[in-house]
């Protein structure tokens, strides 16, 4: 089993604490910057997931380019 098949299966609520996890920032830790850091984990989580999508579909285009080359 891929990481990107991995992704594909975890639950939203294990998709935002992965994503969590990948939250960086250089605020104040006043309000606004402890209400950003808590949004930034579904936007993290949702660029996760489209790029798992991007590189499923990149995976299996290559393998369609290169099928002619295992026989």
């Amino acid at each position: 089993m891929s990481i990107s098949n991995k992704i594909s299966e975890l639950s939203k609520l294990d998709l935002l604490k992965r994503a969590k996890k990948y939250i960086f920032s250089t605020g104040l830790n006043d309000g606004a910057s402890k209400l950003c850091k808590a949004n930034m984990k579904y936007g993290l989580a949702q660029f996760q997931i489209i790029q798992d999508m991007d590189l499923n579909l990149k995976l299996h285009l290559y393998r369609l380019q290169t099928k002619h080359l295992e026989k």
